[in-house]
């Protein structure tokens, strides 16, 4: 079996010694998949988002900074109607919406939850998992703070998420479209290849190549 193995690897390694054109597919081609994979980021940054602030405090001024510190929202517009960040949301100019209400601030000064609605667009599942993640983590992160103050003071901040669209998170949603693309590119490769291979089997390689046509058409 090892005999038959050392046969079979020398035969293949002088192949790509004669072809070189072989050998820097085989090494170049994994190359050029890693670089392009390498690059493929599912971290969400600068998510388009607008701010309904009905408060106007300098608690919900502080809020919306560390929503701009997390580096992914990226905040557009700061208006006080929540029905306008609604529309912008179904619109698609944003995917995230932030309201905040007008006790906001009173509630953080009693020590009383103060709570704010976080709507989402479900549509993309990536975007909205790493959106509300980054809510919940600001969330969690003043939490922890107030608690390491006082651990009898109890939780200041809530957030209340709602997916507008998609609240089942499928993946099939955004998945599936992509997936038409890439089998239907490999289709067109493979059925170029089957006519070329066809054109040279049955000798009439060279009336293809009189076509009328170039590479654009």
């Amino acid at each position: 079996m090892m005999s038959s193995f050392r046969a079979v690897f020398r035969k293949e390694m002088l192949h790509l010694r004669r072809n070189k054109a072989v050998a820097y597919l085989a090494v170049m081609m994994p190359l050029m998949q890693m670089t392009m994979y390498g690059f493929i980021d599912q971290t969400v940054h600068d998510e388009p988002t607008i701010v309904v602030d009905q408060d106007r405090s300098v608690e919900s001024r502080l809020l919306i900074d560390r929503l701009r510190a997390t580096k992914t929202f990226a905040i557009k517009k700061i208006i006080e109607d929540p029905r306008e960040a609604r529309t912008e949301i179904i619109a698609g100019r944003v995917g995230v919406g932030i309201v905040i209400p007008p006790n906001f601030h009173d509630a953080r000064s009693r020590g009383t939850p103060a709570k704010m609605l976080v709507l989402i667009d479900g549509s993309d599942n990536i975007v909205a998992s790493g959106a509300l993640a980054a809510v919940n983590g600001i969330v969690s992160n003043q939490n922890l703070q107030a608690l390491t103050r006082d651990v009898h003071g109890g939780l200041p901040l809530a957030a209340q998420p709602i997916i507008l669209f998609n609240p089942e998170g499928r993946t099939a949603n955004f998945i599936i479209p992509g997936l038409v693309a890439v089998i239907l590119q490999m289709i067109a490769i493979m059925l170029a290849a089957g006519s070329i291979v066809r054109e040279r089997e049955q000798g009439t390689m060279e009336q293809l190549l009189v076509t009328p046509v170039n590479r654009s058409a």
